[in-house]
């Protein structure tokens, strides 16, 4: 499966690193990044340390019979 494209992305502050965070959580403030990618090459994050959080949602298909 190819993951790459557009992913969720947002600098791990210190409630989130302790945390973490769930399905439900709201990443309607994180933006979009590009994957594969350097977080350092978007603009929200170029004079950033990090760390970056990144996430992104898909379904996997079911699996073929007899495979994994």
């Amino acid at each position: 499966m190819d993951l790459s494209g557009p992913w969720r992305a947002h600098l791990a502050d210190d409630e989130i690193r302790r945390a973490g965070i769930e399905l439900a959580t709201d990443d309607a403030a994180w933006v979009d990044a590009p994957v594969p990618g350097h977080w350092r090459d978007h603009p929200a994050f170029a004079d950033s340390d990090g760390p970056v959080l990144y996430r992104r949602r898909f379904e996997m298909p079911e699996p073929a019979e007899g495979r994994r």
